[in-house]
């Protein structure tokens, strides 16, 4: 029996079928004449694929894939499957692919060890403020008096993430109190204010874009505004210090959120997404940010 013929490219793009921000890639791509091995996944087609341990392959069609450089996004745009067993689709991929990027050597990719910390929300600050970084005065509980006592015009986020930024106010009256207990805690802190900035590390550089917004999260409005500022130089040394802070944290691709203290300026930041949302930045600026995501994963 012959050998199947190898599928070979310069960058395997993977994820969800509908998620605009590999669609951004791979346009990046085609304008640096990086040639793209797709496996897309979605509710109209799964593409057949096979990961040979005892060769350590992974198959297309039947086809030993070889590439340069992988980059795979977790499909938030389809996370279930229709069968009786409920599979989670968007899990079952990732964790495929993502096995097999981090088996295979020869493969770059983004992140391929990070520390525990990039992944929680609460660990990160404590890490970034070791940094030497500002980070807002926060507490992380589900005790109303103790929200209370922190003062007046108080935010209130999830403390793993997943919803917008809102006051306590807000939230106080939705909330189903149980002896001044809520059901999960929560993040508590001080209220920041506008400019804010995200600062993309790519390959050990910075690209950075600045919102402003009538909101108290810039997502919940059309009436956001985003600029790309490619020479911004952040104050105080915080550029070098969200690199180096990205390198300890073995995160070679990540975005940073940070936000202003009204009663000095000082820039404080809020997290760090190591699989963040990039198409709309891209846009912004131009394709310049995919452009440098697919330099650094396919090098010359």
């Amino acid at each position: 029996m012959a050998e199947a013929t190898p599928f070979r490219a310069d960058l395997l793009i993977a994820g969800g079928a509908n998620d605009p921000n590999l669609h951004a890639l791979a346009a990046a791509a085609r304008r640096l004449g990086v040639s793209i091995a797709g496996i897309f996944h979605g509710p109209e087609h799964e593409p057949p694929i096979s990961w040979d341990f005892a060769s350590g392959a992974l198959l297309i069609d039947g086809h030993p894939l070889e590439v340069t450089g992988g980059f795979l996004r977790y499909d938030v745009f389809n996370p279930t499957t229709g069968d009786p067993m409920r599979v989670d689709r968007s899990m079952a991929w990732y964790s495929t692919l993502d096995g097999w990027l981090q088996s295979t050597e020869t493969v770059a990719s983004f992140n391929p060890e990070p520390a525990a910390a990039a992944g929680n929300k609460s660990a990160f600050l404590v890490r970034a403020a070791q940094a030497g970084l500002q980070v807002p005065r926060t507490l992380v509980t589900n005790d109303r008096r103790a929200i209370a006592a922190f003062g007046d015009g108080c935010v209130v986020k999830p403390a793993a993430g997943g919803a917008h930024c809102a006051t306590f106010g807000e939230v106080d009256a939705e909330t189903e109190w149980k002896d001044e207990a809520a059901p999960n805690p929560v993040f508590v802190q001080e209220r920041l204010v506008y400019p804010e900035f995200r600062a993309f590390v790519v390959g050990g550089a910075l690209h950075m874009f600045e919102l402003d917004s009538p909101a108290l999260d810039h997502r919940s409005t059309r009436e956001s505004s985003l600029d790309y500022r490619p020479d911004l130089t952040l104050p105080d040394g915080i550029g070098e210090k969200l690199l180096g802070l990205a390198e300890g944290l073995g995160l070679s691709f990540c975005a940073y959120d940070l936000k202003t203290r009204p009663d000095d300026g000082s820039l404080c930041v809020l997290e760090v997404n190591s699989g963040p949302m990039f198409a709309g930045f891209d846009r912004k600026a131009g394709g310049k940010l995919t452009e440098a995501m697919v330099r650094a994963l396919v090098p010359g």
